[in-house]
């Protein structure tokens, strides 16, 4: 793992291994539990198995809470280069409590914003199986590997 985001996986049994993906604020929940998976059939073919079944599964994730304070910022509705309108600035979705009016420096208030930052995690916890059994659901990991690395362009 690199600052808290990536894989770790540790053997727990001779067939069971803990995989887990860390992702940081800008990865997407569907990356973590696809890279997850993908290093879940990555270990299952590591060791000599050709199958593995989910049977536990944690979330790792975290939300932290941060203020943005207030401050100014350019006005471009005013700027020719920008050919932008001031509805930009006060969005409900980028600036929900801002403030309409400018003042005369040419800049718009931004009152202070609390945001949340997530980082998305998962740990699996997955059985090995040297062929298909009949029980439980399980993946090919061969085929979930090639699957999950051409769906997220590896």
């Amino acid at each position: 793992m690199k600052n808290g985001a990536g894989y770790s996986d540790q053997q727990a049994a001779t067939n069971e291994f803990r995989v887990a993906f860390q992702g940081d604020g800008n990865t997407s929940l569907e990356k973590v539990y696809d890279f997850a998976m993908l290093r879940a059939a990555e270990v299952t073919r590591q060791h000599g198995f050709s199958h593995f079944a989910v049977i536990g599964a944690d979330n790792t994730s975290s939300v932290q809470k941060y203020k943005i304070p207030e401050h100014f910022q350019p006005d471009l509705s005013t700027d020719p280069r920008y050919p932008i309108t001031p509805t930009l600035y006060t969005s409900p979705g980028q600036y929900p409590n801002a403030v309409l009016s400018q003042d005369p420096r040419g800049t718009v208030r931004v009152p202070e914003q609390t945001r949340l930052y997530c980082e998305p995690g998962t740990s699996l916890l997955i059985r090995c199986f040297a062929g298909k059994p009949a029980k439980p659901f399980t993946y090919d990991a061969a085929e979930l590997e090639q699957a999950l690395r051409t769906k997220n362009h590896l």
